[in-house]
């Protein structure tokens, strides 16, 4: 049984629907999201800027990744087999 759902389109799609540039030609942003406690953030990245944008955000990774502790794990001991 097929879904008789009506999806909506979100804002700016009837422009995009309408417009006469080729599907090949259209280049769509990136909507980039980070999270830090209960603090929340979202930017969009043209793509233009998207090559540059992902070399600033490698380059902040990786100063940060060396300061990340790993976790100390307890040894979970085997329990002995049990014969009956």
């Amino acid at each position: 049984m097929a879904s008789k759902i009506k999806k909506e389109i979100p804002k700016g799609g009837e422009e995009a629907i309408k417009s006469d540039v080729p599907a090949d030609d259209v280049r769509y942003p990136c909507l980039v999201r980070a999270a830090y406690k209960n603090k929340k953030i979202s930017t969009m990245v043209a793509p233009d800027d998207f090559n540059k944008f992902q070399t600033a955000y490698g380059t902040i990774i990786k100063a940060y990744m060396d300061s990340l502790k790993k976790k100390e794990r307890t040894k979970k001991s085997k329990r002995p087999k049990t014969s009956n």
